[in-house]
């Protein structure tokens, strides 16, 4: 131990201050230098570093030794050549001086721990005790401090940042890494990525590259996943900063930001939350660019749409080297959006969502192909288990169709799948199949092993997975090309013919036979398969029959062997007999088990698709091949003979009661039904077939269509009911009447004919010519009118099906967008446009070509709406290069020229009754497919209103349709409110008002009357919901936009101030347009019923709303700013305050006093209504009451602390709420008071009565008795009464 240490050590264990100062302050700089230098390190360096700094005074000198040895110590600690507890040991006591150091000399540490930090080394300040407050004031320096440091100086100064704020405040680290990054590496993306739309200076970063900046970056995440490993407080204080932030996805969807999330989610004790965290986002952001679509005011409020797709692409670009995390990440997240569900109303947003998952996951595939099995292992795992997979199978088959050598790299994983077909539901089996078509060209393996499985599911004991195998064969054959298979088929061949190859030795010779052998030995394979279709149940026929022509069509060469195999089975069924009739061998249709009876043979479909083969090889064969002839005269000979059968042919001329539950009963049925099947069955194939060559073909299929008509004529009479002899009436009967009614109907049919068929017909009924056919031909059905009827009713059926059908869109999927394009075209041309002659023609007929064009643009609308531009171009024959708006106007003027018809509207005819309100659907779907933002709208918009203003609508139906739409065209086209005032002035013209204080109403809006008002104030409440709706979702994302401001730069704090000024501003004058419509609302005299209820719930959702506002400018203004005032809050609060108060106090007490019963029909009321349903009544139009009164209470509560808060005079805008009061109703006392009065003169009257007539009678008594006093009294007694008694005694007396 050397002197000097010695010394030190001895005053300093004696506590002798004095001595140890003195002997200090001799001792030069650079002695002291060397000894701490060569002592620090020891392990009695600590208590050494204690005594010294105690030694230092109060003097110049001292002051001068204590900085130049707390430097020398900062610098050592920098070097890394002191250990980390003791450089803990070391800044914790040296920050004990701090107060002691001059204040040069505290600036100049302060900036040598500044570059300590940039050099990665933060133990200068993170031991220093520091408030909440001035630790952001740290944190927010540093974070300043960031945007001068280069790429390679971030990751360390990160790390730093992150023990720093391990406890709290770091969301400010994120956010300046957020900015830094965005500048270097993300500014290309734009502003939309930007939470704002400044940008700073990057003169001192220009030298910086993106690849060292990535680098930077992905160390970055590196130090940020660390963290999350340990569980540190900054990352769950960041988590939970970002729920906060959800209302604003645009930030936490920031490129930088969902790296970081998703490179945390990779955690698993922070998984769940992160994922639901950008779930969420997405979810807002997807609901968001929704609603700017439907309301004009919401797309001015909220910021440009912004791509989620590109978001992606950007994050999975720049994780591909060196971000193995993210990329886990996003196939988490990728499938969690692919599980999610279908919920009451978000349909389209769960669309969106499986879409984005699909994007997901393909692009990491393409990208990074070493995740690939991962991924597709997981998906084939959630398509086994899932329950609704349809969006799965779908994320599967752009997978086998984009990426197909990725997916033969990992095949064993798509025939594991195949193997589990046999366990899944048909219709999900079916997805998978349709799924993996695009592989089996490429694969033979899977070809043959989905084979395999097939062919044991042919065999399986459940219908649907047998009816699965029979669809999975076809789409095989639809699969495969074949050159030329003729000549392996010229004659009958067998089953056992058509498998000469066998699976084993296809499989073995797969590589050295050529591909067109392979496809025809296979082809033929499973043909040899279907076979035993034919021994299944009737279900499963269909399902052969269904999809045989579709196969044909795609390999022509199939189809005499097609017909060959057909023929065999068909023959069972058919009558050679030229005079037989019926033609067919019905009864073997059918088979009868115990009591029940089931079809055996779908004989319609069966030879409908036969005739569609015949038609299809007739194109390309010649019709003297002896397959082609041999159906060819069959189908005309069926054609002839069914034409000239009658119900007794069918054996149903009886008129017995078919709807009972017996065996024969349901053979005829069943029979009935197919008989009409056959009829269409044969009329398609006269349709199909029909050519310049054909001879009296039109004749042909009037003859079969009367068939056909008879046998529906007789299906409904048996629908009807009997009438009954009132005498023989029982009790039973009536009992059972609604089970009958229930029971006792026949299901229409489901016709066999196709789009293809109905499309040709259809062109022959309304196109001047056609090629195929002459005029005389076609006048034979044009003038049939229930054959147009037909024609329309089965194309609407078709259309219908496709709808609710679900079936992944491949190419080997029937063109359905096309046949309802060519039909749709007719449609507007022949009938649309040409609607009065139409009418003149049949009313039915136009009835049913209107439903069919609607339903044909509700399709497209709805199901194909990449290809609306397409559609409307075809339909309207104009040019694809034309904009949507200009594609859609000439249907909304030719259907606005319908509207303005008086005759269409005005109809007598029954049917003619439903045209208007087909014709206003269809003009509200073009309406609504139209851009908002554009200058058609805006003269539809004006359309509307002039006419709502101008005409009266007899229809009431037409009328509230017409009304709704007017006011949803408002809210998307149009900011201001003043259209809904008006309505709302109209109705209360109409229905009166509360206070007996109606407002003016300008003339107009004639189309509100008293039929359709109380559906106009319906519609207005539905309109309001909305824009309230708008409100409450602005709230909350300027609140959180209101949060970012103050992690903003200094400099930028004020502009956004000024946007966020704004938009409260806005906010404030949209409810005020509000409040003015639901103080109109609440004065309204409405009858009692459900109105009441849905104004108690807007007035409700409105105060709930105002509470919301309120409460956000208690959180967000400060007594230097309170921004309030500038956002016109006193406006809004005076609006609200005791005008509309007042009124709603008055509404309730309406609503009270209507509850009261009448007296005069007190009695009445209790005989004719039950007790039990007033009580319900009554409560379900007051219970919203009590919610009402708080609501309005906790508005007044709230702008009360407000105006207390900042001094200011809100408070005496609002109005003492009245409802808990005692009150005196005066008009009911007024009334009371009356009713006493005259109750109280009647008693008077009745007693006045009673007293007058005895006041008679006694002096009628008296009167007898003076009478004898008279005859002896004397004059004298006279005279006395004549001086005594007063004239009017006297003159009584008298009388």
């Amino acid at each position: 131990m050397s002197e000097l240490q010695a010394k030190i050590r001895q005053f300093g264990d004696q506590k002798d201050l004095v001595a140890l100062q003195e002997y200090v302050e001799h001792l030069g700089t650079d002695e002291l230098m060397s000894f701490i230098k060569e002592h620090i390190l020891l392990r009695t360096g600590i208590l050494t570093w204690n005594y010294l700094l105690q030694s230092f005074t109060d003097s110049s000198e001292s002051h001068n030794k204590r900085y130049t040895i707390s430097v020398a110590v900062l610098q050592l600690i920098e070097e890394g050549v002191v250990s980390n507890a003791q450089s803990n040991a070391i800044v914790t006591r040296l920050r004990l001086e701090l107060p002691k150091f001059k204040s040069h000399h505290l600036i100049e540490i302060c900036n040598s721990c500044i570059e300590k930090i940039q050099r990665g080394n933060v133990m200068c300040t993170k031991d220093i005790p520091l408030t909440k407050e001035e630790h952001l004031q740290v944190v927010t320096k540093l974070g300043f401090c960031m945007e001068k440091l280069t790429c390679d100086e971030i990751p360390a100064f990160t790390y730093q940042l992150l023990k720093l704020c391990s406890t709290q405040n770091s969301r400010n680290i994120f956010l300046r890494l957020q900015y830094y990054f965005s500048n270097r590496v993300y500014k290309k993306l734009g502003p939309l990525l930007e939470p704002s739309t400044d940008s700073t200076d990057l003169d001192e970063i220009s030298d910086a590259s993106e690849h060292n900046t990535l680098q930077a970056e992905s160390t970055v995440l590196y130090h940020i996943h660390n963290s999350a490993m340990h569980a540190h407080g900054s990352i769950k204080e960041y988590i939970n900063f970002l729920k906060n932030m959800c209302k604003a996805p645009e930030f936490v969807l920031h490129p930088f930001q969902l790296t970081v999330l998703l490179t945390i989610s990779t955690v698993s004790i922070f998984e769940d939350q992160v994922l639901e965290i950008i779930k969420n986002c997405m979810v807002r952001l997807i609901s968001e660019d929704l609603k700017k679509s439907e309301s004009a005011w919401f797309n001015d409020m909220t910021i440009p749409k912004i791509e989620i797709n590109n978001i992606i692409s950007v994050v999975i670009e720049n994780s591909l080297k060196e971000r193995q995390l993210a990329i886990a990440g996003l196939i988490h997240l990728g499938f969690i959006l692919l599980s999610v569900n279908v919920g009451v109303g978000n349909k389209h947003i769960a669309q969106i969502q499986w879409e984005l998952g699909t994007f997901i996951l393909l692009k990491v595939m393409k990208k990074k192909r070493e995740v690939s099995s991962t991924i597709i292992q997981q998906l084939c795992n959630k398509i086994i288990v899932g329950q609704n997979i349809s969006h799965l199978t779908e994320c599967l088959h752009q997978m086998c169709r984009n990426l197909t050598l990725t997916m033969l790299e990992n095949q064993t994983i798509i025939i594991q799948l195949i193997e589990q077909i046999l366990i899944i539901p048909g219709l999900s089996s079916r997805h998978i199949i349709n799924s993996i078509l695009p592989l089996i060209k490429v694969s033979l393996t899977i070809r043959d092993n989905l084979i395999l499985i097939l062919r044991k599911a042919l065999y399986s004991r459940k219908i649907e997975t047998r009816q699965m195998a029979a669809c999975g064969f076809l789409k095989l054959l639809k699969s495969l090309r074949i050159s030329s298979l003729a000549a392996l088929s010229q004659s009958n061949s067998s089953a056992s013919s058509y498998s000469f190859l066998t699976q084993i030795s296809l499989d073995c010779q797969a590589h050295q036979s050529a591909n067109k052998f392979s496809n025809e030995a296979l082809c033929l394979e499973v043909l040899g398969i279907l076979r035993r279709c034919f021994i299944q149940q009737a279900e499963v026929r269909e399902e052969l029959y269904e999809g045989l022509y579709d196969a044909v069509c795609m390999n022509s060469e199939l189809g005499i062997p097609v017909l060959d195999m057909l023929w065999v089975h068909f023959n069972q069924y058919y009558n050679n007999e030229e005079d037989a009739l019926p033609p067919l061998l019905l009864p073997k249709i059918v088979v009868s088990r115990n009591v029940d009876v089931l079809l055996q043979e779908p004989l319609g479909q069966l030879i409908y698709v036969i005739g569609l083969i015949v038609t299809k090889l007739l194109e390309t064969h010649d019709t003297s091949h002896p397959s082609i002839a041999r159906f060819t005269n069959v189908l005309q000979s069926l054609s002839d003979r069914m034409s000239k059968c009658e119900l007794i042919h069918f054996e149903l001329e009886n008129g017995g009661d078919l709807l009972d539950t017996s065996p024969e009963s349901q053979k005829q049925i069943l029979i009935l039904k197919q008989c009409m099947s056959i009829y269409e069955a044969l009329m398609g194939f006269l349709i199909s077939s029909w050519s310049l060559n054909s001879e009296n073909t039109a004749h042909k299929i009037n003859c079969l269509f009367q068939g056909y008509s008879r046998l529906v004529d007789f299906s409904k009479n048996l629908s009807k009911p009997k009438k009954v002899d009132g005498s023989k009436k029982t009790k039973s009967d009536a009992k059972n009447k609604a089970v009958s009614i229930r029971t006792k109907l026949l299901k229409p049919t489901k016709s066999v004919l196709d789009f293809q068929i109905t499309g040709k017909v259809l062109s022959l009924l309304h196109e001047p010519t056609v090629s195929w056919t002459n005029l005389s031909q076609t006048n034979i059905l044009k003038v049939k009118r229930e054959f147009h009827r037909y024609v329309l009713n089965v194309i609407l059926q078709l259309v219908n099906d496709v709808k609710t059908s679900k079936c992944i869109e491949t190419t080997h999927t029937k063109p359905y967008f096309q046949y309802c394009t060519d039909i749709a075209t007719v449609l507007f041309e022949r009938v649309v446009k040409r609607l009065n002659y139409s009418i003149d023609f049949d009313c039915t007929t136009s009835v049913l070509a209107l439903e069919c064009f609607h339903a044909i643009l509700s399709l497209v609308v709805h199901y194909y709406k990449e290809k609306i531009n397409t559609f409307f171009s075809s339909v309207g024959k104009k040019s694809k290069n034309n904009g949507l708006g200009d594609l859609i106007i000439p249907f909304i003027e030719t259907y606005q020229n319908f509207i303005m018809n008086e005759e269409i509207e005005l109809s007598d005819d029954p049917e003619g009754k439903k045209l208007p309100v087909i014709i206003l659907n269809t003009y509200t779907l073009l309406v609504s497919t139209l851009p908002y933002n554009g200058v058609h709208a805006a003269k539809v918009l004006d359309w509307l209103k002039h006419y709502a203003d101008d005409n009266i609508m007899p229809n009431k139906q037409t009328g509230n349709l017409l009304i709704v739409l007017l006011l949803n065209m408002h809210l998307r086209c149009k900011s201001a409110s003043s259209i809904y005032e008006n309505i709302a002035i109209r109705l209360s013209d109409i229905m009166g008002t509360v206070n007996h204080d109606k407002p003016e109403c300008p003339v107009m809006l004639k189309i509100i009357n008293e039929g359709t008002a109380l559906s106009a104030l319906n519609s207005l409440a539905g309109t309001l919901k909305t824009m309230l709706n708008e409100v409450d979702w602005i709230i909350q994302r300027i609140q959180a936009e209101n949060r970012m401001i103050i992690f903003s730069d200094n400099e930028k704090i004020e502009r956004r101030k000024e946007q966020l000024k704004g938009k409260e501003r806005d906010l404030c004058c949209y409810l005020c347009q509000i409040i003015n419509i639901c103080s109109f609302i609440s004065n309204m005299a409405v009858p009692s019923g459900t109105n009441v209820e849905i104004i108690f719930k807007i007035l409700i959702q409105l105060y709930n709303t105002l509470n919301s506002l309120t409460k956000y400018f208690l959180l967000c203004t400060t007594k230097i700013n309170p921004n309030f005032q500038d956002a016109r809050f006193e406006r809004l609060v005076k609006l609200s305050g005791k005008p509309l108060t007042t009124k709603v106090y008055e509404f309730i007490l309406y609503i009270e006093e209507g509850q009261q019963p009448n007296e005069d029909s007190t009695e009445l009321s209790r005989k004719n209504s039950d007790s039990s349903t007033l009580k319900s009544r009554v409560l379900r139009e007051t219970r919203l009451i009590p919610k009402l009164v708080y609501e309005m209470e906790q508005f007044g509560k709230n702008v009360i602390k407000l105006s207390k808060k900042h001094n200011s005079d809100l408070s005496k805008y609002v109005g003492i709420g009245i409802s808990r009061d005692f009150r005196i109703k005066l008009p009911a006392l007024k009334d009371a008071l009356e009713r006493l009065n005259v109750t109280i003169n009647s008693d008077h009257s009745t007693i006045s009565t009673s007293v007058t007539d005895d006041e008679v009678a006694n002096r009628e008594c008296d009167s007898d008795e003076m009478e004898q006093n008279q005859v002896d009294t004397s004059t004298d007694v006279d005279m006395q009464d004549a001086t005594d008694t007063p004239p009017k005694k006297k003159s009584k007396k008298s009388k």
